[in-house]
């Protein structure tokens, strides 16, 4: 019965796992750095989520709430509610997308915290053999 549980929990944490979200480097609209054909960078469209190096050295996320071939403007939502930030294209060092697998995607945050301690749970109860018959 250990076994059991022990690959029950194994099965479920492996695909809590793989369904977890990075960033991958993007091109902006228009632009003109080369793209590798192997590649296939994402454009950048309005409503992604975007992490961008400025040339400033600085780092900045947040919504794309507009971009075209000049500008790109960041939305957040912070203390002082939402708020933009306009950074022109020149100021730009590079972007990546947020991107997460359709999984994550459809059953957001709070499911995957859920899945993980159930998963958690099952690992305890079966290394502890909480379940086995008594003597």
């Amino acid at each position: 019965m250990n076994r059991v549980f022990s690959v029950m929990g194994l099965v479920l944490m492996a695909s809590v796992l793989l369904g977890c979200s990075n960033y991958r480097q993007a091109v902006l609209p228009n632009s003109t750095a080369e793209v590798d054909k192997e590649q296939r960078k994402p454009t950048v469209r309005v409503g992604q989520i975007v992490r961008m190096s400025l040339v400033s050295g600085e780092i900045v996320e947040g919504e794309v709430t507009r971009v075209d071939d000049q500008s790109v403007i960041l939305g957040n939502s912070g203390n002082y509610g939402f708020t933009e930030e306009e950074y022109l294209v020149v100021q730009i060092q590079s972007v990546e997308v947020h991107r997460s697998s359709d999984a994550v995607a459809k059953m957001g945050g709070g499911m995957t915290v859920v899945l993980f301690g159930a998963a958690a749970l099952l690992i305890a109860v079966g290394l502890s053999g909480g379940l086995s018959p008594g003597p």
